[in-house]
């Protein structure tokens, strides 16, 4: 009788301590899962900033509008494309809560970035001096928003990871 509650007693304390430990491993593979999709965020904001930079210093004259507008300057449409379609692809529930926001505005700036340029480049014949101006000048804040975001988005990684590795230590 007593073996019997012995091996009962030794059972359940095993199937514990299995629990407590596949609960563990699930919770350090969520970590490394999160941490792997900030870091893919913060290559796609790098990406992204340095685009929107070359963009914002290839459109910053008038005449170069009128050329890719009339097919004389090549522009690349399908990259800014590509950087929108990606920042519209990160999933944000599978990022830590800290980064939503910086996903979330990334995904927003570059989509205003594509509009802004497909409306500079089909009204570029309405435009008046002070209309490219605003325009120039908005490229700029673009720019500039998403190297602010990058920023925010290293400076939130790097506390994961310090977090993280005080946790290990």
């Amino acid at each position: 009788m007593i073996a019997i509650l012995a091996t009962a007693c030794i059972a359940v304390w095993q199937s514990r301590q299995q629990h407590t430990s596949a609960l563990a491993l699930h919770r350090a593979e969520s970590r490394h899962a999160r941490r792997e999709a900030a870091k893919s965020l913060l290559v796609i904001c790098r990406n992204c900033a340095r685009a929107a930079a070359h963009f914002a210093a290839e459109l910053s004259s008038r005449d170069y509008i009128y050329k890719v507008a009339s097919g004389e300057k090549h522009f690349d449409f399908e990259e800014l494309t590509a950087l929108r379609d990606a920042a519209a692809s990160v999933q944000l529930h599978s990022l830590p809560d800290v980064l939503i926001g910086p996903a979330m505005s990334l995904a927003a700036t570059i989509r205003q970035l594509r509009q802004t340029v497909d409306i500079a480049i089909r009204e570029h014949r309405k435009m008046d001096a002070e209309s490219f101006e605003n325009l120039f000048r908005t490229l700029d804040e673009m720019a500039s928003s998403l190297s602010a975001t990058t920023q925010d988005v290293q400076i939130e990684l790097d506390r994961l990871q310090s977090s993280e590795e005080s946790r290990v230590a």
